[in-house]
């Protein structure tokens, strides 16, 4: 089959897919928090700021976690463009075929800040918050209080 022949057998199919219902597509946009300024996080000192000012220069994060020594202040962000496309081809009373593509991608990029016991920045790590945090945290009790470990 020659390149414009299969091109336009491509276009008819999704034309009477698109008549008959079977092609969607969906865009989204969107912004999960605020980026953090880059010179707010390059201007921590590790060893010399403390978490107050980290919080004053930062502001809340969005979680934190405490670690065996310490806690982590994560900070993460994200602006979001999607999109999908959806294709169903149905097939007699037997079912049909379905075929879906995207760019969607679910990693929230951010900061994370690591106190000492002292409660001294200890250091900063930027990247995927999930790639940045252990996955074990203490388990707590239902009054909020931690339990041992």
């Amino acid at each position: 089959m020659s390149a414009p022949r299969g091109a336009a057998r491509l276009a008819a199919v999704a034309l009477v897919c698109g008549l008959s219902g079977c092609l969607q597509g969906d865009y989204n946009l969107g912004r999960v928090h605020q980026p953090l300024a880059p010179a707010d996080v390059d201007g921590l000192r590790p060893g010399v700021d403390s978490l107050s000012v980290v919080l004053a220069r930062l502001g809340a994060p969005l979680f934190v976690r405490e670690l065996g020594e310490g806690i982590a202040l994560a900070y993460g962000w994200l602006d979001e463009e999607n999109w999908n496309v959806e294709a169903q081809l149905p097939l007699g009373d037997t079912g049909g075929v379905q075929f879906t593509y995207g760019n969607t991608d679910q990693q929230l990029p951010g900061v994370v800040v690591f106190i000492d016991p002292s409660l001294m920045v200890r250091r900063i790590e930027r990247g995927v918050l999930r790639d940045l945090l252990p996955t074990k945290a203490r388990p707590m009790t239902l009054e909020g209080e931690a339990t041992g470990g």
